[in-house]
């Protein structure tokens, strides 16, 4: 008994039984515990910058605009969601990532899809967005997406990869 008693948590299987890349899986970790340096967390240490979203000038930069309120990003979530074949009703980050740590509770092909593609989206999203900030540009959705999908069929088992064939 070296290690002792480990609080559960309920995220673990969204990210240690998910085939996302290592980098993908830590931006995720990172927005599970709001830990992202966005522009609304910035601003609460005091770091001068614009707190608006630089992919579409509107409300305030936090996690769950980032991720699901901004035009930019809902767009791309979209058509991810639509080329895996998920219906989502236009939830908050919150609802969407306990959907994902359900669905990383199963075996099932389509389980493995959604919560790959589902973090290999939230690190497009939040490359995009470093893009943007740092270089003044960003990828067109469509390319981004484009990316992602092809990410995801080269992560996942080849059965599993002709899912996303569309």
């Amino acid at each position: 008994m070296l290690q002792g008693k480990n609080q559960s948590v309920n995220w673990k299987r969204l990210i240690c039984n998910n085939q996302a890349t290592p980098k993908s899986k830590f931006i995720l970790w990172l927005a599970l515990h709001n830990r992202l340096a966005t522009r609304d967390r910035l601003s609460k240490w005091n770091v001068p910058c614009r707190i608006t979203c630089s992919l579409c000038d509107c409300a305030n930069k936090s996690v769950q605009h980032l991720f699901f309120e901004c035009s930019y990003d809902a767009a791309i979530w979209r058509s991810v969601y639509h080329i895996i074949h998920i219906t989502s009703q236009g939830n908050t980050f919150e609802q969407e990532c306990s959907k994902a740590i359900a669905k990383a509770r199963g075996s099932t092909r389509v389980a493995r899809i959604y919560i790959t593609s589902f973090t290999e989206t939230v690190y497009a999203l939040w490359k995009q967005r470093n893009h943007k900030i740092f270089n003044g540009r960003c990828a067109n959705s469509n390319q981004v997406v484009k990316e992602v999908i092809f990410k995801v069929a080269c992560l996942c088992k080849e059965d599993d990869g002709k899912l996303l064939i569309y």
